[in-house]
């Protein structure tokens, strides 16, 4: 896939609903900000450096697509908060 412009495509990180010992989490602590990993970046003002981090981003701004039964999320660069 080959992204365009300042457009990052990312994998998303599902935030699991229970602990690892089975303890069910409340909502407010599941719908955190979201985070996955780059899988692809745009040619435009993009550094390609950030293929393979883990990023957390703003969400209001996403646009969700399906590829191969996957889904993924594509941002602008600006929407990046953090490189994990």
């Amino acid at each position: 896939m080959k992204m365009i412009g300042t457009k990052i495509l990312i994998e998303q990180e599902v935030s699991a609903a229970t602990t690892a010992g089975g303890l069910a989490l409340p909502e407010t602590l599941v719908h955190k900000l979201p985070r996955g990993t780059v899988i692809a970046v745009g040619d435009g003002d993009v550094s390609k450096s950030l293929v393979g981090n883990r990023v957390i981003f703003n969400n209001y701004a996403v646009q969700t697509v399906e590829v191969d039964g996957k889904e993924y999320a594509v941002i602008d660069i600006d929407d990046v908060l953090v490189v994990l």
